[in-house]
């Protein structure tokens, strides 16, 4: 949004004036950052619910300490609300088979033993579900954000043409598809160095 608000912001004077070459360059300039609007707006889209993934097993982690003193009950940031997942399994008798069960048994356990309580799950999966539900809303809010701003760019594309008159760009699509091929030849590029000379 930053880069389209900028480029139109520098490109009024060029419209106003009806400066073909000027509004040749904001046409290309809108081309060339459409795709990548697409692409960001496609990562906002959490297709294999990433986040509720993250925020399960990274609910304990310092680097969310702040969002759990916001969303879990008042008091319990650092002690129920942040039960480990993991440790419970240290609570879980060794003729125990370990599943969903035993692991509710486990933390249950656990909580009992440094807390003194038994609700220790439920208040970290209130509190979870209510971090995870405002973090899809401002993913949701962003991905149409995002989409509005691509059609408004094409839109700005359409007009363009009009104005500038499409035999002079269709020749410069002509001059200009060398530079269209460049970009998923440095992807590629770029891509396969990470995989060649990544260490793991």
């Amino acid at each position: 949004g930053f880069v389209v608000l900028l480029t139109t912001s520098l490109s009024l004077r060029v419209v106003r004036q009806v400066n073909v070459f000027g509004a040749v360059r904001y046409l290309w300039a809108l081309l060339w950052f459409l795709p990548v609007q697409c692409y960001m707006s496609i990562q906002l889209f959490d297709y294999h619910r990433v986040t509720s993934v993250f925020v399960k097993h990274m609910w304990t982690d310092p680097d969310l300490a702040w969002f759990r003193e916001w969303f879990c009950d008042a008091g319990t940031a650092h002690t129920e609300c942040a039960v480990p997942i993991g440790g419970a399994y240290l609570f879980v008798l060794p003729n125990e088979t370990i599943d969903e069960n035993t692991a509710a048994i486990g933390e249950e356990r656990y909580c009992q033993r440094f807390y003194n309580s038994t609700d220790c799950t439920a208040i970290r999966e209130d509190a979870q579900s209510s971090f995870e539900a405002v973090l899809y809303f401002y993913y949701t809010c962003n991905a149409i954000w995002a989409l509005l701003t691509a059609l408004l760019i094409l839109l700005a594309v359409r007009l363009l043409e009009g104005i500038i008159t499409k035999p002079i760009v269709q020749r410069s699509r002509q001059h200009n598809v060398p530079g269209w091929l460049t970009l998923p030849i440095i992807g590629c590029i770029f891509t396969g160095c990470i995989l060649l000379w990544s260490s793991t």
